[in-house]
């Protein structure tokens, strides 16, 4: 993926949602090669209709980019009672031929919008800093304002609700993506399977969290921030094995400094050391093996 930050590693497909970023489901791509036939339609409607299928003939709304929507998804999630707003590409089979630009058209003032219709489904092709071109089976053609610099002066420009709505909602796989950023597991490995097993870890960390705050949202200990849950989390899941395995000896420290604090030297209270004083560090036997091994016999 080329214009993507990361352009190489493993592609996963994933759906979450819009206001927490909870992961909702994911699939990994295998591949053009894979044993998994493409969808007829198209990769793109075969991955969404994939991703929602728990979640169909439940009322609920999906929002993607223009990688995924196409008229004919539009149409067949609606048919299942499954709403859709996205941007949309000008290539796409039953894309409205009055929306497409034409060679040698003036160019459109910033806020002018049109509209295009076709049963229930709602095309709008409006210009910001270039052609922006939505498709929703949501919204209709109602329209707001939105702040725009215009010559050096900001100004209310008209917008259609359907992009309004769309950079409302849009965005629930980049906040899963930027929480799961903060304290990766990731490690560099030549092992493709430990990368995939630390991506679902992460998923798992980041999803107990969104319930965790949600179900504590009216006592929720605004102290208790993703580091810390994490730190909190790790305790109570070792803590079975580090009971099993104690041995004699003092019971190991429950604190959480032994997982956060650092663990360096440090010279006690009252203890002096005099230039040029000598002071005796115990060897072990192999150290003390090294040095009779390289005396010189004279």
């Amino acid at each position: 993926m080329p214009k993507k930050p990361v352009k190489w590693g493993i592609k996963v497909w994933m759906c979450a949602d819009s206001v927490n970023g909870y992961v909702i489901s994911s699939d990994i791509y295998c591949g053009a090669n894979s044993s998994e036939p493409v969808h007829p339609n198209g990769l793109a409607y075969g991955v969404v209709m994939k991703l929602v299928e728990p979640f169909l003939n439940k009322g609920y709304s999906v929002y993607m980019d223009n990688f995924y929507s196409s008229p004919l998804l539009f149409e067949d999630l609606l048919s299942k009672t499954t709403c859709a707003v996205g941007t949309l590409r000008t290539n796409r089979k039953k894309f409205p031929p009055a929306l497409k630009p034409q060679r040698g058209e003036p160019k459109r003032p910033r806020g002018f919008f049109t509209y295009a219709y076709h049963d229930n489904v709602t095309v709008v092709r409006w210009t910001d800093n270039k052609d922006v071109f939505a498709i929703s089976t949501l919204l209709g053609d109602n329209n707001s304002t939105a702040k725009r610099h215009v010559d050096g002066v900001v100004k209310d420009v008209p917008i259609p609700e359907i992009i309004s709505d769309y950079n409302r909602f849009m965005g629930g796989v980049d906040l899963a993506d930027q929480v799961m950023c903060y304290y990766s597991l990731g490690r560099k490995s030549l092992k493709w399977w430990r990368r995939v097993f630390w991506r679902y870890h992460d998923h798992a960390i980041v999803n107990a969290y969104v319930l965790y705050a949600i179900n504590n949202s009216s006592s929720l200990d605004k102290t208790m921030t993703r580091k810390k849950f994490r730190l909190e989390l790790a305790r109570v899941l070792s803590a079975p094995a580090i009971a099993l395995r104690r041995g004699p000896g003092r019971k190991p420290s429950q604190s959480l400094s032994r997982l956060s604090g650092k663990h360096f030297p440090y010279r006690s209270a009252g203890s002096h050391i005099n230039q040029g004083d000598s002071i005796a560090f115990p060897i072990t036997y192999m150290q003390r093996l090294l040095l009779n091994t390289h005396k010189i016999i004279p």
